[in-house]
């Protein structure tokens, strides 16, 4: 198993963690998810089909993990939550890890795929 890379910010602030992710393979599976400064969550899946479920709830940051809890979700995204986020960093820009998706990321390493990847200028 890797070891994931540890980021040298503080924990402390959960602005630091705020903002869009992006996880997908640009066609059948792409998940926007955006972590907002009050707490909240919300995430949408969409594909080439149009959407395909949504899920939002409350997020909060736990030592090197992220803790997600659904409030509501529909269509696919009520099977797949969210689930616990490690927090990590390639090349210098934080990625968030699913736990559901650990042995995919250890075997293939950061991918748009694997990971959530920050947005810029989100």
């Amino acid at each position: 198993m890797k070891q994931l890379s540890k980021i040298a910010i503080s924990r402390r602030d959960p602005l630091l963690l705020a903002g869009a992710y992006y996880r997908g393979d640009g066609t059948g599976y792409n998940l926007t998810l955006n972590l907002e400064n009050n707490g909240n969550f919300q995430c949408n899946w969409t594909g080439c089909l149009g959407d395909y479920g949504s899920s939002s709830g409350t997020w909060r940051e736990n030592g090197e993990q992220i803790d997600t809890k659904t409030l509501t979700a529909d269509g696919m995204m009520e099977d797949n939550p969210i689930g616990t986020l490690a927090i990590s960093e390639n090349a210098g820009a934080i990625i968030l890890v699913p736990n559901n998706a650990r042995e995919f990321f250890d075997k293939h390493g950061p991918t748009r795929y694997s990971c959530f990847s920050r947005v810029e200028g989100k």
